[in-house]
């Protein structure tokens, strides 16, 4: 995942544009290349951008809506999923922030 830049314009944008306007979060290390995918720590999953089939979401139970701020629920659902030992992988794929 990027971060764009805060004074990023959505005007007449490229993918060249954005990616010379954002950066990587430091925590989740350098993007990937290619058709790959790797472990990925549960401690660092963020909730900004994933995929998960509706069956297995709901299996888990979601999000708990009893927390409040800001990522609370995203480590209380990654941790669910490593108790019931749900790989968590990270892979290959861009996206901007």
């Amino acid at each position: 995942m990027c971060y764009l830049a805060s004074d990023w314009q959505r005007q007449n944008w490229t993918y060249e544009h954005l990616q010379h306007q954002s950066f990587s979060h430091q925590l989740q290390g350098k993007e990937m290349v290619g058709y790959s995918k790797v472990s990925h720590p549960y401690e660092l999953f963020w909730s900004l951008c994933f995929g998960i089939r509706k069956k297995t979401f709901i299996k888990l139970g979601g999000f708990d809506t009893r927390f409040e701020g800001y990522g609370g629920e995203d480590t209380n659902f990654s941790f669910t999923a490593r108790s019931q030992n749900l790989p968590l992988y990270k892979i290959s794929v861009l996206t901007y922030h």
